[in-house]
């Protein structure tokens, strides 16, 4: 299997952790367009000196947009804020990148002579929509595409479901009532499948990985895994919830009052490299929703055998989803958080760490990146028909056997154009 990418230059979660995670179980066989070289781990560059930068934006601000292309507002530019010095952020896993980068006239050749099987649609912002409208303007035929609604909410963004016909749709935040919903717009002839993604820690299979920045000795995950049993736990609880959501002011100083009544160790808001430190040396720690329906809190805490106290409100689908009292805590009002707090903290038989370590293994096992990878390819091979080399299918099935992990994922999806 051969497959275009299409993503944005700057950084997005969701489509750079499923960039990760399909360079990591498909090495070689992922092709990035337009180009951008933090995709592969270089520091920074200056998105200006692309040609194909200039070419687009260039037309956009001649208003020549291809088909389907949305006017840009007055002031508007390809990227957020008009940036165009480009930042590495959040990429773990570097795959090599290739000596001499495709550009369009080469996709377009390669899409015409077929050594695509699939295009990935990254997710919805000016660039991916606008490079692949381009491309879809020039190529004699196109293979299936893929289109993954990466945003953080409720809503799905169906104008692109209009523009590209893509074959599937993954979306990030995926709620049974968005499922329910599918189109408001119907499209005559087409059928909308439509599906959740599993979660995608981005250190699961990256012990070796550094956190933090600056000169001083930083320690890596693995370092903080090796010490994260019981015995190391110096924090009973930590929770940090910006007021991005109502009830997360409202659920501090519960909380709050609880942690001082009781007595619980506990720490304050902390920067990045010192969040996983304490995560790793803290019994349980708690995840609730902000401005969007879900929070990477979620997929971070049970890395480091730490106990996931988590908003049952958030109604999110996920693939292998965690469940109560068994890998996973979870809440539905103030008053049950507060209340499974402190019963679980007080319980003196081995359940609360029993929970967190059946949670680092869920983790493990199912929500990595490479699961992510994982999950998206057995679903296109499952709907599209698209057959992984041998190699390919050798090499996964490897993957499967070592995480003892499960393909039989019969979720739900829309499949009817509602």
């Amino acid at each position: 299997m051969k497959i275009l990418f299409v993503d944005h230059p700057q950084y997005i979660s969701g489509s750079m952790r499923l960039w990760q995670g399909l360079n990591e179980v498909l090495p070689g066989s992922v092709v990035l367009y337009p180009h951008v070289a933090t995709h592969y781990g270089v520091e920074s560059f200056e998105l200006t000196q692309q040609p194909w930068f200039q070419t687009m934006a260039g037309q956009a601000a001649r208003g020549e947009l291809p088909s389907g292309i949305p006017p840009f507002a007055p002031g508007e530019g390809l990227t957020g804020g008009n940036q165009t010095l480009m930042m590495h952020e959040g990429l773990v896993f570097k795959p090599p990148m290739p000596e001499n980068p495709p550009d369009e006239d080469e996709i377009v050749r390669q899409l015409d002579a077929g050594v695509f099987d699939l295009v990935i649609l990254a997710n919805s912002n000016r660039v991916p929509t606008f490079a692949l409208a381009r491309l879809k303007q020039r190529v004699k035929s196109m293979p299936p595409i893929v289109y993954y609604d990466a945003g953080e909410r409720d809503e799905l963004n169906e104008h692109w479901i209009h523009v590209f016909r893509p074959a599937i749709v993954f979306k990030q935040i995926l709620t049974p009532e968005v499922l329910s919903r599918g189109m408001t717009v119907k499209i005559p002839g087409y059928t909308l499948k439509m599906l959740p993604f599993p979660l995608s820690n981005l250190f699961v299979d990256h012990p070796d990985f550094v956190l933090g920045h600056g000169s001083q000795e930083r320690p890596t995950v693995g370092k903080l895994r090796a010490a994260d049993g019981p015995e190391h736990k110096e924090f009973d609880l930590f929770y940090y919830l910006g007021e991005t959501w109502p009830t997360r002011r409202l659920a501090t100083a519960a909380l709050d009052e609880l942690r001082i009544r009781r007595g619980f160790r506990w720490t304050p808001g902390v920067c990045f490299e010192a969040y996983n430190v304490v995560l790793s040396k803290t019994r349980l720690a708690i995840s609730m929703r902000g401005s969007g329906r879900d929070t990477t809190r979620y997929w971070e805490i049970p890395g480091y055998r730490t106990a996931l106290v988590a908003d049952g409100t958030m109604g999110c689908i996920h693939p292998y989803p965690f469940e109560h009292d068994k890998t996973a805590i979870f809440y539905d009002s103030l008053e049950s958080l507060t209340s499974m707090i402190d019963l679980y903290l007080s319980d003196t038989t081995g359940r609360l760490d029993r929970i967190a370590l059946a949670g680092k293994d869920h983790l493990w096992r199912y929500h990595s990146t490479a699961a992510r990878g994982v999950f998206f390819l057995d679903r296109v091979q499952e709907i599209l028909g698209v057959r992984l080399s041998q190699a390919q299918e050798d090499s996964i099935s490897a993957w499967k056997t070592a995480r003892a992990w499960s393909s039989k994922w019969e979720g739900p999806v829309v499949s009817a154009n509602v």
